[in-house]
């Protein structure tokens, strides 16, 4: 009896071990994927806060953009008027 027990001792234990493994190796999967899960969710927010901060800054931009092409106009008009005034005292 004693040779009998002897001789699985090594056996259980090495079932038990690989049943062991198995088990942590599946709880180990399920934390990866889970903190997989969370990165990405993470990444997706830091992301949609750049995309809402890009536009907002774009949107400061393209007004601007406008100001500096309505100021530009206007220089232009100015830049037109003086330009007839001197043709005209110049000919004078």
């Amino acid at each position: 009896m004693n040779e009998i027990i002897t001789i699985l001792i090594p056996y259980v234990f090495g079932g038990v071990s690989i049943l062991g493994y198995l088990f942590e190796r599946r709880k180990r999967l399920a934390e990866v994927k889970s903190t997989e899960t969370d990165v990405m969710s993470k990444i997706q927010k830091v992301y949609a806060e750049y995309v809402e901060e890009d536009k907002r800054r774009y949107d400061e931009l393209a007004n601007e953009h406008k100001k500096v092409l309505t100021k530009l106009a206007e220089l232009e008009k100015q830049i037109n008027q003086f330009k007839k005034k001197c043709t005209n005292n110049c000919a004078a």
